[in-house]
């Protein structure tokens, strides 16, 4: 999966990122073609996870990856790790911290994808993601209201990633 095939894959958030890295690198003097291209490399994180639960729910790693940057959104899980990349620590240990938690969202949203092909029927992307919110409505919800929360307040710090990062893990619980 290419920077630019990840770029076409992601959430609008994620694109409305992309598309301000690129001018930022642009201004900055970077040739427009190559801040086109490595805007998008953050999203090249997300490649193994997506491969890897493409390959063990047996499903396209294009259907995979609409489903787990779908979901991101939706949950605001993008946010999420955006929000804590730009913190800035205090120290060395919370600097491993926010690393390890950010890593784990990855794990986490991951796990949750492949979790929403389990009831499926078949779809993906959105589609898939609408059935599995029907299913886990209550769950959704409080994720989503504890991150919206997080963002009313104006962004995160290591404690509120604790507190979301065990609410995603939670869901991958039920």
């Amino acid at each position: 999966m290419s920077s630019l095939g990840a770029t076409r894959r992601a959430s609008c958030s994620s694109r409305a990122e992309i598309a301000k890295n690129a001018v930022a690198l642009s201004e900055a003097g970077v040739p427009e073609d190559l801040a086109q291209r490595i805007s998008g490399a953050d999203l090249m994180g997300a490649a193994c996870y997506i491969v890897h639960a493409a390959r063990q729910i047996g499903r396209p790693v294009t259907d995979v990856g609409a489903t787990y940057f779908g979901l991101g959104a939706r949950l605001g899980l993008d946010w999420m790790r955006q929000a804590a990349r730009e913190l800035q620590p205090k120290d060395h240990w919370e600097k491993v911290a926010i690393t390890a938690i950010v890593e784990d969202l990855y794990g986490q949203q991951r796990a949750l994808a492949g979790r929403v092909f389990d009831g499926a029927n078949g779809a993906a992307g959105d589609d898939a993601i609408d059935m599995w919110v029907d299913q886990h409505l209550v769950a959704v919800e409080r994720t989503q209201f504890l991150i919206g929360e997080f963002k009313s307040a104006g962004g995160v710090d290591v404690a509120r990633l604790a507190i979301a990062n065990r609410q995603v893990r939670s869901m991958n619980l039920d």
